[in-house]
């Protein structure tokens, strides 16, 4: 991914074994407890600058992964490097900015017909009952989505354990109809949605996913 996102702002992208090394050592000096790591790459003064940087988990993500979330859904604008997430942040802040002033911590992008897609910096994950009324997990399979490593996870470890995973399109009547929505992210993980669109969405039977 990191790989494509350079190709698309024409950067050269550093190796794994100096990506592996800066990582070593961003995390060498960091005492305890969850962190953040982020690698970083960009155009400097005297040309690409690369590093990796490591933080606390913000309040805001421990609160999330606490509590859960409320969101608004919101068509997604058209943005020319929307394939890779970490060149989409204008948009993405635009959209987070929107769900705040609507007394809403994050969003659910939707296209023009309807269909749900993705949050501005998470992917979407419904718990539903399948025919036999075992629980399936689903997300949307939007052309326009862009892979998740969160959701990709997930779902290997659900099938792992035999829960059905389906890559289908998802309404956005399908959310209050679940048995649980979740924003997954590399961060904040499993953000459970208890609201949306200013709607209480029914309790759902899992703590987490």
């Amino acid at each position: 991914a990191a790989t494509a996102s350079a190709a698309l702002a024409d950067l050269p992208c550093p190796d794994a074994v100096r990506w592996r090394a800066a990582v070593s050592a961003a995390v060498g000096q960091w005492p305890e407890g969850d962190a953040v790591l982020r690698l970083v790459l960009g155009r400097g003064v005297d040309g690409v600058v690369a590093f990796a940087m490591i933080s606390a988990v913000p309040d805001r993500v421990a609160a999330a992964r606490r509590e859960g979330v409320a969101a608004v859904t919101l068509v997604r604008p058209y943005w020319p490097l929307a394939a890779a997430k970490s060149l989409s942040y204008a948009a993405n802040v635009a959209a987070l900015r929107h769900a705040e002033l609507a007394g809403a911590g994050d969003a659910v992008f939707v296209d023009a017909t309807g269909a749900v897609l993705e949050g501005p910096r998470s992917a979407v994950v419904l718990a539903v009952s399948g025919s036999g009324g075992e629980t399936v997990l689903v997300t949307p399979d939007a052309s326009s989505i862009l892979p998740s490593t969160s959701q990709r996870a997930l779902f290997a470890a659900a099938a792992a354990r035999g829960v059905e995973c389906v890559y289908r399109r998802v309404e956005v009547s399908d959310l209050p109809a679940a048995q649980g929505v979740w924003l997954l992210s590399a961060i904040t993980l499993a953000a459970r949605v208890h609201t949306l669109d200013g709607r209480a969405l029914a309790a759902s039977p899992f703590e987490s996913v």
